[in-house]
């Protein structure tokens, strides 16, 4: 029968508390038997048959009998309970799974499948069967031995294939953007703690110094031997190769700034990773590697990719032998390091040399690490995937440069770190083909005619015409460039050689991901020190990073990959972009500035898209707004009329703006900060005077990178009361509580400024799909430090603080009252089928809610604080004065005013250097 969830919750508590208990059977059973009847009625008449009714019955018996066996065995084979004495299986999730069953069977039976076997469902449910390429030279003798599906375990020879061979003749050209940045943004979206797996790794240099001297002492010792003797050869092969293929992707590693904090050391230690690989290789490397990262199948731009020459000439299992041996030469060598050679050779002679170059021709050749260059990047089995990692143990070898999808993703997350990433977010790689083999890829490689130069997918850079060719070949999808485009000088070139300075500048300006802790250029003379990482503070060291010259680092107690706290406001923020009632232009200033640079961030195709949700909004004022009234610089302004207006609301507007995904945005500005080059550290002050007297050696256990700071910004919103130094007793919290409800349908803006309660209630819809319902109280109270140690949510001790009296009452509202306000306000929060037939109910939207929330804004009597404040050197035992910029007291408007806030802070350092100078 068919019954409501709450029936069926105690139906099935019921079935699990053993003998005697209820065996609910699903409504889909009772359906079943309907359709039956109806089937065999059908029979009858279409066959002009004239069954008894005994004969009816023994068929609708067996069909039944039937069904209630399909679900008894589903239900014990795929429910996942424990099933103890007397506990008999679920056979409503029997009844489920073997619907998703029969559902995967006729998809199986009748899907256009290339090559389609008959695969067995229990095999297919394992995950572990996405492998493209293959594991042995056995597997599937009779065709070309690669595998993205399981084999049917009783037809090996038979393989499932996702769509028909490429044509040999052209690349694949894709109209779609390059796969890693969108999943990068969904990773740190589901597991914000992934930057935490961010920087550099010390390891790395003790590997690169083992490994060279391994090859210089190599390269010594076989002075006395011919280069064509067995030894020599076998030495480069089997050491040289493998010594000389790691330090490959040594510099591959270093390359992305993760061996050391600094560009300089980096770039050192490349050069000596370079030393025995005998060819000069690393300096014309980090340029192209980086225009593969940022251009990733661009043509005529990521140099990864074969030429037209190149698939011309070796598209045939001769042409792909010479490309799998010679590999090493078809990538980019500049001549410009040749002393160590000349050292070497004067001291030893030729053969030391010969040993070293040999050993750089083996590593890049048909040698079993050498796999990767085909592997990373090479398309197979008809699918559009642009890149394979894989897991095997040669990336021992390698820095795991098989973890290439992890490694695309997060280029700034260090070799020995891709697998954490790959287990934190097994959601997103345990799902995506991968290569079991990197020696089987090279033999399959050459010897499958599905597999060539031509399996490359390439794109035509932003700007570029489309050929129609191309189009009638089938090219679909819209253009996606990336966020950079291609610098053209005058004459339109696009291979223009940036210098190697211009190449670090392009890193820490045009976005490529460096490690965190990362250093500025020499150039960055001034050491800022940025207390506090809410968005405020984040914003405020971002734009300083990126706009002053200045070397930038973050204090925080907490940051955004941590847990949510009750001590970390801006996690908990709804949050939009509307302006603030109160009638202060330069606060206005502020957020005009902020919207602007939001409003560009959010627009298609930019690298934060993903983190903000264009609206409709509309707001009712139940008091009268100051005028002018800034909400008419948003775009799309218009006032309501009367008959728009909730009861007594005495006016209203609608507009243009955008919403913010808090968690995902507050992590993208701390990834840019760190890609900039920025540098966080984690600590809790006292007194401003620790700092100013001791650096950031506080925090970092003190290195050659941590000098004394030449000024210090304040972000640390109500911190700022409790702080030495500042105690700023004009802070004071308000309080917002905030409802999470997964309501897709929802995709505006709604906003009450102050019913007859004094609360102000909002509704705010994500990109997520997710929609805050909140409500704000505007709360004062003597005792704050109590209501900071307190965790402010449904189940917590924590309270908030009466507008009148100041005393603390304890618990937070029930959800229930807010969503009362929400669905008052916007009851479209109700699922549409049950506005169809009713007025919506709270418990219409109870199940809907997916989280709950209780924070704290830190608002400030006499509004912002932003100034400077000097700070007499001889007080920390220092020399002259020390400028100290206040930038808190934002309440609740911190996210739509911090752009604008940030211009400021930059304004004021400026001021403040130049006043020092001259004095």
């Amino acid at each position: 029968m068919g019954c409501t969830a709450e029936a069926i919750d105690v139906f099935e508590a019921s079935r699990k508390s053993g003998p005697g208990g209820v065996w609910y059977a699903p409504g889909k059973a009772s359906n079943c038997g309907g359709v039956a009847v109806s089937g065999l009625e059908m029979a009858q008449n279409s066959q002009r048959l004239a069954w008894s009714t005994e004969e009816v019955d023994s068929k609708l018996k067996n069909i039944m009998a039937e069904c209630y066996g399909i679900c008894l065995s589903a239900g014990s084979k795929w429910s996942g309970e424990e099933l103890t004495d007397g506990v008999l299986p679920s056979l409503l999730s029997g009844a489920n799974v073997a619907g998703f069953i029969k559902v995967a069977d006729a998809m199986k039976s009748q899907g256009d499948w290339w090559r389609r076997p008959q695969v067995d469902l229990d095999v297919v449910f394992n995950v572990n069967y996405l492998f493209g390429g293959a594991e042995s030279l056995t597997e599937g003798r009779k065709r070309s031995p690669r595998r993205v599906y399981a084999p049917n375990e009783e037809h090996h020879e038979q393989y499932a294939f996702a769509a028909p061979p490429q044509d040999p003749n052209d690349f694949l050209w894709l109209m779609t953007e390059e796969p890693h940045r969108s999943r990068r943004t969904a990773i740190m979206k589901a597991h914000p703690e992934v930057t935490k797996l961010m920087g550099y790794e010390p390891l790395t240099k003790y590997v690169v110094l083992f490994v060279v001297s391994i090859q210089i002492i190599f390269a010594i010792y076989l002075r006395h031997h011919s280069p064509l003797s067995p030894l020599f050869v076998f030495c480069a092969y089997a050491v040289g190769g493998t010594a000389n293929h790691n330090l490959f992707l040594a510099i591959h590693e270093i390359t992305h700034n993760l061996a050391f904090r600094g560009i300089a050391p980096n770039k050192l230690l490349a050069m000596v990773a370079n030393l025995p690989i005998g060819i000069p290789y690393s300096a014309s490397f980090k340029k192209y590697h980086i225009e593969h990262h940022k251009f990733m199948g661009q043509d005529g731009v990521d140099t990864d990719l074969p030429t037209r020459l190149e698939l011309m000439c070796l598209n045939n299992v001769l042409g792909k032998v010479i490309f799998a041996t010679f590999q090493i030469f078809f990538y980019a060598l500049r001549p410009t390091f040749v002393v160590f050679d000349y050292v070497l050779v004067s001291a030893f002679g030729a053969r030391p040399l010969i040993y070293l170059v040999m050993s750089s021709f083996f590593a890049g050749s048909l040698h079993p690490l050498a796999g990767h260059f085909i592997a990373e990047h090479y398309l197979w089995d008809g699918l559009e995937q642009e890149t394979y990692s894989y897991y095997g143990p040669l990336n021992i070898l390698a820095y795991n440069v098989g973890y290439h999808n992890e490694h695309h993703d997060f280029p700034s997350i260090p070799w020995t770190k891709l697998p954490a990433l790959r287990k934190l977010a097994p959601e997103f790689y345990d799902t995506i083909p991968s290569h079991p083999s990197w020696p089987m890829v090279i033999v399959n490689f050459i010897r499958d005619p599905e597999v060539g130069m031509f399996a490359r997918a390439k794109r035509l850079g932003k700007g570029r015409p489309v050929d129609p060719a191309m189009l009638a070949k089938g090219i679909t999808g819209m253009v996606c460039a990336t966020d950079q485009d291609v610098k053209h000088d005058e004459s339109g070139s696009e291979d223009r050689e940036l210098s190697e300075e211009e190449s670090d500048k392009s890193e820490l300006q045009d976005g490529f991901p460096m490690a965190a802790s990362q250093q500025m250029p020499a150039t960055a003379h001034k050491e800022i020190v940025v207390l506090g990482a809410g968005v405020v503070g984040l914003t405020t060291a971002l734009k300083l990073q990126q706009q002053g010259d200045y070397k930038v680092t973050i204090v925080a107690e907490v940051i955004p990959s941590d847990p949510k706290s009750i001590r970390y406001t801006s996690r908990w923020a709804g949050a939009h972009h509307v302006y603030n009632p109160i009638d202060d232009t330069g606060l206005h200033q502020f957020e005009e500035k902020t919207f602007n640079v939001m409003w560009e961030l959010s627009a298609p195709g930019n690298d934060a898209e993903e983190c903000f949700l264009r609206i409709t909004q509309t707001e009712h004022f139940f008091n009268a707004r100051a005028q002018p009234d800034p909400l008419e610089k948003l775009p799309g302004y218009r006032l309501l009329k009367p008959e728009e207006l909730l009861p007594g609301a005495i006016s209203g507007a609608t507009f243009h703006t955008i919403t913010i995904d808090t968690p995902i945005y507050l992590n993208y500005l701390l990834t840019r900060f760190l890609a900039h080059g920025g540098r966080i550290l984690r600590g809790c002050l006292i007194h401003l005077h620790q700092l100013l007297e001791g650096g950031t050696c506080l925090f970092s256990g003190g290195t050659e990178h941590d000098p004394k700071p030449d000024a210090v910004v304040i972000c640390v919103g109500l911190g700022a009361r409790f702080l030495g130094g500042v105690e700023d007793k004009n802070m004071y919290p308000v309080r917002g509580q905030t409802v999470i409800v997964r309501a897709p349908w929802v995709r505006f803006g709604r906003t009450e400024t102050k019913d007859e309660s004094g609360a102000l209630t909002y509704i705010i819809p994500r990109r997520s799909s997710d929609v805050r319902s909140s409500i704000l109280f505007l709360s004062f109270s003597p005792d704050l430090r109590t209501l900071l140690h307190s965790e402010c949510s449904r189940s917590s001790s924590a309270g908030r603080a009466s507008t009148t009296t100041g005393s603390l009452v304890r618990g937070p509202k029930p959800p229930e009252d807010i969503l009362k306000r929400g669905l008052k306000l916007c009851p479209e929060l109700a699922p549409p089928e049950v506005r169809a037939v009713r007025e919506p109910t709270v418990e219409d939207v109870l199940p809907l809610i997916v989280g709950e929330g209780c924070g704290l804004r830190p608002a400030r009597k006499g509004g912002i604080r932003l100034e400077v404040e000097w700070v007499d050197g001889a007080r920390v035992h220092r020399e002259g004065r020390i400028p100290v910029v206040h930038n808190y007291g934002h309440g609740g408007f911190g996210f739509q005013s911090s752009w604008g806030c940030a211009d400021k802070v930059l304004e004021l350092l400026g001021d403040a250097f130049k006043t020092q100078k001259n004095a």
